[in-house]
């Protein structure tokens, strides 16, 4: 496990070393990918694995960058919409 979790913390660095060098990224929003891809490859290592999704509706909160889901809480999500049709 510790092997992934520094092949994922380098492709981060590496994804965000790149974008930098591009000079085209500007503030914040430039991690938002690279980040993703990191919450994705760490929490495909648990138990039970835990997806990322970026750009979440405003909960009330205002809208958070990312929100973490196991597939347990996709699935409840996707059978309720379905049970809407």
């Amino acid at each position: 496990m510790s092997n992934r979790l520094t092949t994922a913390a380098e492709h981060y660095l590496a994804d965000l070393q790149r974008i930098r060098a591009s000079g085209g990224a500007t503030g914040e929003r430039l991690v938002y990918t690279p980040l993703a891809n990191l919450l994705n490859a760490v929490g495909g290592l648990l138990r039970p694995k835990v997806f990322c999704v970026g750009e979440l509706a405003d909960q009330g909160a205002g809208h958070p960058d990312f929100g973490l889901y196991t597939a347990r809480q996709t699935a409840r999500r996707i059978a309720a919409i379905l049970s809407l049709r």
